[in-house]
């Protein structure tokens, strides 16, 4: 159980960096 949910969270926050680098990059080309 310890395990999955450290790898659950561990994926979660992978997306949340995932998401930012995406929005920063779509930040950057509208300008």
């Amino acid at each position: 159980m310890k395990k999955i949910a450290i790898i659950g969270s561990g994926n979660i926050g992978l997306s949340l960096a995932k998401g930012l680098v995406k929005a920063d990059f779509a930040e950057a080309g509208d300008i």
